[in-house]
Parts: C-alpha cells; structure tokens; sequence
C-alpha cells in the first residue's frame, strides 16, 4: 500500500515512509530529503521551494512521487555566483517551463546559447528566430521550452544572480539523444554534447557505464564551465573514472560522445543521485599526478601529468581534453599525447627518457610568463623534470625553480617540452666567444666555429630558413624576414649556440 509523506512548512525529513499533507513548503540550502519509493510527498496548497544561495544548494532525491495540489508548482532557485555577465553552463530540475517571457530570457546586456552539435559545431543565440540556426527548430532546442537533461550557457547583465525555475519537478528517467555527426572520432568540434544534470540531487559521474566498450562516451570526464576557477574562469574536469564524481543540481556540461553514439539514447537514471558533495561547481582531485602551471600578471592556467597502468602515450579514455576559457585574456597550457591530441589531463602509463611530453600554450598578449611546477607527488619525486625550451635551446630544472620567459601571441604547440628522468645537468648556456645580432634587416655572426648549419627560427618555432655556412670568424647576410623576434641557431659536430635577435 502506498503511504504518504507528512512534511510540515520548515520542517524538513530524510529518508521518510510516511504521509505528508502541508502548505507551501520552502526548503533551505543544504537541506538534504530522500522522498522513498512507494512514498509521496502530498503539498497540499502553494509551492514547492527549493533555496538557493552562496552557501549552497538543496539535495532532494525523489525515487517516490511528489504531488503539488490547487495549482502548485515547484520553484527551483538557482544562485549563479560571479560578476556581472559571467558565462554560467546550465541546465532545469523543472518540465514544463518556457523560456520565453521567464526570469531566464536574455534582455539588454544578457546572452543565452544553446550548442548546435554538427561541424563546426556552433553556439545558437536564443534570439535567432529564423534561418539553418533557429533557435527553436527541432534540430537545435524543438521549441521554447527548457528541455530536461540539456543545458544552455548563460550570462546575465548582475552580479550574483538568483533565478527561479517554475513547472513540474524533474524525477525518473531522462533521455537525452547524443549527437556525433563527424567521421573522425578525435576532432574538436565532433561529438561534443552540452547536457547537464535533470534532477534537485547531486549526480555521481562514476556511476554511468565506463567500459571502454559499451560506453557511449569517448572518455570518463565531464566538463564543466567554472567562471570562478582559480587563475581565471574555464573548464574543470569531473573524472568519471573514479568515485565521487559529483556534479551538482542544475549543472551543465559538456560530454564527447563516440562516432557509433550518433542518435543514441543516453539515460539519467535514479540510479545515478546521491545526496555527496553538491556544490554546484566542482573538479575531482587527482591523485599520483604533476602539475604545471602558466602564469601571466592577473591569470595562470594549469595542465597535468597522472601516472596509470590502464593508460597509454597516444589519447585514450583516461586522458581530459582541453577546452579553451570563454575569456580570451586567460592565458591556455595543454600537454599533447603522442598521437598530437591537447589535454588538460594526460594520463601516461610510465614515464621514462623515451616519452618526453610536449606542451602547448595559447598567449593572449605579448608579455612575461612562468612555468611552475605545481604538484610532484610521490611517484614523481624520484624523477628529475626538466622543461625544455627549444626556441632557446634550454633545460631547465622544473623540479627546483619557476621559468620565466617572453612570448608573443599566438597559439604554441611546439616550443616546451618536459622530460623525466634525465641526469642532472647543467642548463645550456651561450658561451662569451662569440655573438650574434642584427641591425637594418642584416644578420651578424661571430663565432670561431669554422663551420656550422645556420637555422633561424620564428618565436613560435617555426623553421624559417636553414644553410650550411662559412664563417670563419666573421659572417653576415641580408634577412627577408618580417619585423619580429626570432631565434638564431648555429651547429656543428661539435657545439651547438643560439640566439635570439629582433627585427625591427
């Protein structure tokens, strides 16, 4: 027989069976309800409040029913911390509920975007009402409405903002069909599916299907939007791949679906809530791991090295993707797996002279930087790390002392360079015999290397131009180059000396 839940206005019940008949019910933040099945929470007059605010969220998991009587309807708050229009990656907990005309609709100064999965991939602005991007058409949001297990990025003209879903509480299962319109699995745009999570509890990640062969995800991680994160707003990572993989009410994120998951369900289930650690934002912890940072004057970014027998060199399920900070002032570092795919997290199953790992960084403006290491834990410490900077032809000791060097802007894929297990050595230095400079577009060397190879590369990397040359004390040639700062390198058998020079 069917009980009921008797919940009084204030007074909140965990894992209850019996019948609750009441008023208008408001649920403060941090409140955690298990309504049981077989068991129905009955409100009699008024609505359903769920609170929200900067300490934190409701948790109530709903495997029972809930029936709001005469009209009622249940009011989910969501507190959106941050500055005034910071980007926010959001799903409802509510059916039924129309964008238009809501306290959600974009006015002055607002936006609201939904993604648009087929390549190049796109972002819809609510306000386009006609053409292939529609916002409303089937293929992109099919109608006004908020649709459950699908999220919207989101930022509005105040800072802190409180907004209200209002309609029918989301419990059950929730279809969400995934989109991967590419051939190529490991492209950027292709298979990347914007959900978030349908319910008023805490999700746990880990617990959807993670096998490597019948999971419908390309890797273990959600993505999620964090405009507070440390160093500057981006994207932090919720590791499916090991428990406790929280992701709290309302929080949106992105998922990169196989090729073969085109037009496949995927499934919110019951299963899936817990009543763990909610916050709204949140990344896992990760354990046997380096970190390295990239710092500028107001923002840094992070990348890291994890240590896992399941793993390899080349991308796989273990690795996190990079995804690019909505705010093109945050400076960006990645590191590459050996198949040249970016990540944020690069899991590798040893490390060894053998498997250096390159680094990548996107430089927003001309100016000072510094590498960091972050993090060293224990099955890193026997190891000597080294970042290589081939532009200047550099190892330095990473492990013992920041780097701090000069960039342009620009995207950087092959200039850094960290080693394990390297012999301590000492950082290559130019020695006082010889020199290089330019002066009107003209190169001057002097060196007492008879012969040598003479490279000249751009700041990013990029070989320029390269001739084997005579010096023989003293040479020098005319350079067609653009004005900008490059590097000068010369090698033979026996040495190798580099410069860098600017052309004006």
């Amino acid at each position: 027989m069917k009980s009921k839940l008797i919940i009084l206005m204030m007074m909140f019940v965990v894992h209850s069976n019996y019948q609750a008949i009441a008023q208008e019910v408001r649920v403060e933040p941090n409140t955690k309800i298990t309504i049981e099945s077989g068991t129905t929470m009955d409100i009699s007059t008024g609505n359903l409040v769920l609170e929200s605010n900067a300490s934190g969220d409701v948790s109530l998991i709903v495997l029972g029913e809930v029936e709001i009587n005469n009209g009622g309807k249940t009011n989910a708050e969501r507190y959106l911390p941050g500055s005034a229009q910071a980007w926010h990656i959001m799903g409802t907990q509510v059916s039924g509920m129309a964008i238009g005309g809501s306290v959600f609709a974009p006015g002055d100064g607002d936006d609201f975007f939904a993604w648009h999965e087929p390549s190049p991939g796109t972002w819809v602005n609510y306000l386009v009402t006609s053409g292939d991007l529609y916002f409303a058409q089937p293929s992109v949001n099919n109608g006004d409405n908020f649709l459950p297990g699908k999220s919207y990025l989101i930022a509005y003209n105040s800072a802190n903002p409180t907004k209200t879903f209002s309609g029918n509480l989301i419990t059950g299962n929730v279809i969400f069909t995934l989109k991967n319109s590419a051939t190529k699995e490991y492209t950027y745009s292709n298979g990347w599916n914007l959900v978030s999570n349908p319910y008023s509890s805490t999700i746990d990640w880990n617990l959807v299907d993670h096998n490597t062969e019948t999971s419908k995800f390309q890797d273990v991680f959600a993505y999620v939007y964090d405009p507070n994160k440390d160093g500057g707003e981006g994207f932090v990572s919720v590791n499916g791949g090991v428990a406790d993989a929280f992701i709290g009410p309302n929080q949106g994120f992105f998922v990169k679906a196989k090729t073969t998951s085109n037009d496949v369900d995927f499934t919110f289930t019951n299963t899936l809530q817990t009543h763990g650690d909610g916050n709204y934002m949140k990344s896992t912890s990760l354990k046997d791991a380096i970190t390295l940072r990239l710092s500028a004057e107001n923002f840094f970014d992070e990348t890291s090295i994890v240590l896992s027998e399941e793993s390899s060199y080349e991308r796989d399920r273990m690795d996190c993707l990079k995804l690019y900070s909505f705010n093109s002032s945050v400076p960006q570092l990645y590191s590459l797996s050996q198949d040249e795919v970016n990540l944020a997290i690069n899991s590798i199953p040893d490390m060894n002279l053998e498997t250096p790992i390159p680094l990548g960084i996107c430089i927003p403006e001309a100016e000072s930087y510094i590498f960091s290491l972050q993090t060293n834990t224990n099955d890193f410490t026997s190891n000597i790390i080294y970042l290589e900077d081939k532009v200047l032809n550099k190892m330095h000791k990473i492990i013992d002392e920041d780097y701090p060097f000069t960039s342009p802007p620009g995207d950087i894929n092959n200039r850094f360079v960290l080693h394990f297990g390297i012999a301590d050595i000492e950082e290559i230095s130019q020695p006082d015999n010889f020199n290089i400079w330019a002066y009107n577009n003209q190169l001057y060397i002097k060196s007492k290397m008879k012969h040598a190879k003479l490279e000249i590369f751009d700041i990013q990397g990029r070989l320029m131009s390269s001739k084997n040359i005579n010096i023989n004390g003293k040479y020098s040639e005319m350079l067609n180059l653009r004005p900008s700062v490059y590097v000068v390198r010369l090698q033979n058998s026996n040495m190798v000396k580099s410069k860098q020079i600017t052309i004006k």
